[in-house]
């Protein structure tokens, strides 16, 4: 009975030693909270955009859509039903997206991820 006792004992003396030897003190919490950041590039390609368009939607009425927000094709992509397009010069990812969300032609619109490893980014 001694035996278990000392063995419980003994772990949990142990593990509260473990436990406080994994915190931090405050100048290391200071040095850690001063170390620099690592800025991330994009997580999507500046000025493009993937829309898919209803299948209700007229060509005509897409491609209205198209030149009323001075948007050039730059791909189909057949495989998902989307198209790849490039945004006019100074016009921002986010607000076209805003614009286009409510569109009742529109099923889906979002950015050209990049798609790979977080270490191609930084």
């Amino acid at each position: 009975m001694k035996k278990i006792v000392c063995l419980i004992l003994g772990l949990f003396l142990g593990l509260t030693v473990s436990a406080s030897a994994l915190e931090l003190d405050s100048s290391e919490k200071l040095a850690a909270a001063e170390a620099p950041k690592v800025e991330l590039k994009a997580e999507f390609v500046p000025g493009e955009l993937l829309i898919k368009y209803r299948s209700t939607a007229e060509k005509a009425s897409v491609d209205s859509l198209n030149a009323e927000m001075g948007l050039t094709l730059k791909k189909t992509l057949a495989g998902i039903g989307a198209s790849l397009v490039t945004l006019p010069a100074g016009m921002d990812v986010q607000a076209a997206m805003d614009h286009f969300k409510d569109d009742p032609r529109i099923e889906y619109v979002e950015p050209n991820y990049y798609i790979g490893s977080v270490n191609n980014y930084v």
